[in-house]
């Protein structure tokens, strides 16, 4: 009995198994039909790598590619030696020799070489340019005695490399002729050939990057390009001049912009659902950050007359790809890394352009810019970066010693303005800006007073106080704030301290009537104001 219950029951599951695939099956096929693609059965196995499997990949792969890399070091050091007319031509046909059979050898289709093939032909392809470049390069009776000449020739042999690495479809073997161009319009010597081949290697690398989505070698070519324009700049030692400063003070340093440009706005194309990815962030930071300061290299050191405007325009160059990269594709880090360095570049204009303490003045005003970008940009990281920088700048600038103007009240105002911008946009932030608001009225609650105080007569000064705390009750009446009331009472409750004593230590009669009537209007007012914010909460709550 108990036996036969069992066997139904197996039957039974058995059924349901069988159930189950039939209805899987048929949702695959469905699928296929759908998409078009046909169903394929895919069983993982996940295997442990065993130390026997550990050995042979090391023999087979690493084994080889070290060997491969070391038999190019062997190559080149052949190449470099001085050889005589005839020794040396032997050599040079060696070289080609080498290179030849090793690119060849790359297209061969072999499963044993299959791992190899790439490094086989990047060392040809090496070996085949120092063969070339052997032709007027390390030897005393060059075969080729103008250097010119022989660019063309080391030209071809980077575009055949280029060529090979299409063929092969290696973005490694790309990077390798990357550089061999890269060394060669260095090599030229020639200010033309060799910014329009950086030009050109931007354009092509951005081209073929996103065709074969090879993100990799725009990552390596964006600094690069940087990399060699410093070689230059600094007297191109590469042909064993001596390292110096540039004296170039021409057009040379437009070239940065544009490949800024041409990195910049070539690369805002993201796929859907990767934007602010980190290869996307990684090209933003390696074309912002050494493209200006590589610039700033320039600017200062062969443009110094220039030097103010140059950070200006490139300011506004910066900023430009942040609101691109924001209108285009609302990416939060790369905005707010082009709109830092802008702001920077900005920053570095205003205090070459002007003397301290002024730069302060104006360097403070463009926090209020700085916030007001953020606020479009919906950006928490450059409000919240913002905010320290100007506490910072606020401090340094009281800091200083320096005689205060009027000029001086430029902080607690722009203060203000950040504190009622954020509080009218701060639904656009992605972050509570509670804090922050506080932050920045509480500087203005305490940076105007000083400044009050340190350009006004005594006698003024605490009638200033009370009519700036009459203001501030005046600014919450109309925009319904309470913060500004107690902004308010707290100035009040300062200028009546400050009037207090110094109208009991002053000598002047007419000053302690004033000063003291001043104190009792000022009193009742503000007792009548907080009567009649009582008066409404009370019905508020009846």
């Amino acid at each position: 009995m108990n036996t036969t219950i069992e066997k139904s029951e197996i039957s039974r599951l058995i059924d349901i198994v069988e159930n189950l695939n039939a209805r899987l099956s048929a949702i695959e096929s469905s699928v296929s039909q759908v998409s078009g693609a046909p169903v394929v059965e895919v069983k993982k196995v996940l295997k442990k790598e065993s130390s026997e499997d550990m050995e042979l990949r090391i023999g087979e792969q690493w084994f080889g590619k070290i060997g491969i890399i070391a038999f190019l070091f062997a190559v080149f050091y052949l190449l470099t030696l001085p050889f005589q007319s005839f020794a040396a031509l032997l050599v040079v046909a060696a070289g080609y020799l080498i290179a030849s059979v090793m690119i060849a050898l790359s297209f061969y289709k072999n499963m044993q070489l299959k791992s190899l093939s790439g490094y086989i032909a990047g060392c040809g392809i090496t070996i085949l340019y120092f063969t070339t470049l052997k032709l007027h390069f390390f030897s005393e009776n060059p075969f080729i005695a103008d250097s010119l000449a022989i660019v063309p020739l080391l030209f071809i042999v980077s575009v055949a490399g280029f060529y090979a690495a299409l063929k092969k479809s290696s973005p490694h073997l790309t990077a390798i002729s990357f550089v061999l161009f890269s060394t060669t319009a260095l090599l030229s010597d020639n200010v033309i050939i060799l910014f329009s081949s950086m030009v050109l290697l931007a354009f092509i690398s951005i081209h073929y990057g996103t065709k074969n989505n090879w993100e990799g070698i725009i990552i390596f070519t964006i600094p690069l390009t940087y990399i060699v324009l410093f070689l230059w700049f600094i007297n191109n030692p590469l042909l064993g001049k001596a390292l110096s400063l540039t004296q170039d003070s021409g057009y040379s340093i437009l070239i940065i912009p544009l490949l800024i440009s041409i990195f910049g706005f070539s690369q805002s194309k993201q796929r859907q659902g990767e934007t602010d990815n980190y290869q996307s962030v990684l090209k933003t930071l390696l074309n912002s950050v050494p493209g200006y300061l590589l610039f700033i290299y320039m600017a200062l050191n062969a443009n110094a007359e220039y030097s103010a405007l140059l950070n200006f325009l490139i300011s506004i160059l910066l900023l430009s790809l942040a609101a691109f990269y924001w209108i285009r594709e609302r990416s939060k880090i790369s905005t707010f890394i082009y709109s830092m360095v802008g702001y920077g570049a900005l920053s570095l204009a205003i205090i070459l352009n002007f003397n301290a303490p002024d730069y302060f003045i104006w360097l403070c005003w463009q926090s209020l810019l700085v916030v007001s970008t953020a606020l479009w940009f919906r950006s928490r990281f450059i409000v919240v970066a913002n905010f320290f920088i100007f506490i910072s700048l606020t401090v340094t600038y009281l800091l200083s010693g320096g005689e205060y103007g009027v000029e001086g009240l430029s902080f607690g105002l722009v203060s203000l303005f950040s504190a009622r911008l954020m509080n009218i946009n701060q639904k656009r932030l992605e972050l509570q800006s509670e804090h922050l608001r506080n932050g920045y009225l509480v500087t203005a609650m305490l940076v105007i007073p000083f400044i009050l105080y340190s350009i006004l007569p005594d006698y003024l000064v605490g009638i200033s106080w009370i009519v700036l705390s009459y203001l501030y009750y005046i600014m919450g009446k109309l925009i319904n704030n309470k913060k500004y009331r107690l902004m308010a009472s707290g100035t009040l409750i300062l200028s009546l301290l400050y009037i207090f004593l110094f109208g009991l230590t002053s000598g002047d009669a007419a000053y302690k009537i004033v000063s003291f009537m001043l104190i009792s209007i000022a009193l009742v007012i503000v007792s009548v104001v907080y009567s009649r914010v009582r008066t409404k909460e009370t019905l508020k709550e009846g």
